[in-house]
């Protein structure tokens, strides 16, 4: 446990700080792993593999293969997340849309 500085929402805002990055993250993955079994997934999975090996270790420890069902309790967090990041802010409808990846 890490003891933060700051006033007492300290620990909130980094909680959703932290689980926009690795909710956000594995959306995005999700989203290209998806979209690359349209034509391309052999390719993309032997590219992060020579490119990227710790980004393909990280999206299959995260379950971001469209064919595993995904956490619909944890993706939906980030329209929670949207709403911390704020409605003025692009991010906002990026971390809303992913939570209806599907």
């Amino acid at each position: 446990m890490r003891v933060l500085d700051g006033p007492l929402t300290a620990a909130s805002a980094l909680k959703m700080s932290y689980a926009g990055i690795t909710k956000g993250f594995t959306a995005l993955g999700a989203a290209m792993m998806l979209a690359a079994t349209r034509g391309s997934a052999a390719a993309l999975k032997a590219e992060l593999a020579d490119s990227r090996p710790d980004l393909l270790r990280y999206l299959s420890r995260t379950r971001c293969h469209p064919c595993i069902p995904r956490p619909t309790a944890g993706w939906l967090e980030l329209d929670e997340i949207a709403s911390f990041v704020g409605e003025e802010h692009a991010e906002h409808d990026m971390l809303t849309a992913a939570a209806r990846l599907s």
